[in-house]
């Protein structure tokens, strides 16, 4: 865990998962770590990471893709992985559940479970009609 200040000056934590830590401690074992700063560009650390971003897309010839999409990439999986909905809402450092429903997504693999669910759903009722008819005699 490591503190940050967002731009509403208000401080908050940012969680760390073990891929993400062992990422960070490798990275520390490949280079020397003298700072606080995990971003540094020749020892300084890097106020703002718009313009590196946006080269990296480019250089990597990414389109249509905005910083906040990781953001909503996260959100997903974490619903995805069946966290509560209150825990998302600390880890993105969303205050309300309208901002983050903003960045709630239903991707095609959720359209397709939704889909399998309901086949289950119908088999199911189809299922107790038929016993229903058959334990009442009526056909």
């Amino acid at each position: 865990m490591t503190r940050r200040i967002p731009k509403n000056l208000e401080p908050s934590c940012i969680y760390f998962n073990n891929v993400l830590l062992e990422i960070f401690q490798k990275a520390g074992k490949v280079r020397s770590l003298c700072h606080d700063f995990v971003f540094t560009y020749k020892g300084k650390p890097i106020k703002g990471i718009r313009g590196g971003f946006e080269e990296a897309l480019r250089r990597a010839k990414i389109e249509n893709f905005w910083f906040h999409d990781l953001r909503r990439t996260f959100s997903t999986n974490m619903r995805k992985a069946k966290m509560d909905h209150t825990v998302i809402l600390k880890l993105t450092g969303h205050k309300t559940s309208s901002m983050f429903n903003r960045y709630k997504t239903v991707d095609r693999e959720d359209a397709v479970d939704a889909m399998k669910r309901l086949d289950l759903f119908l088999f199911a009722q189809k299922s107790l009609e038929s016993s229903d008819q058959v334990q009442t005699g009526s056909f």
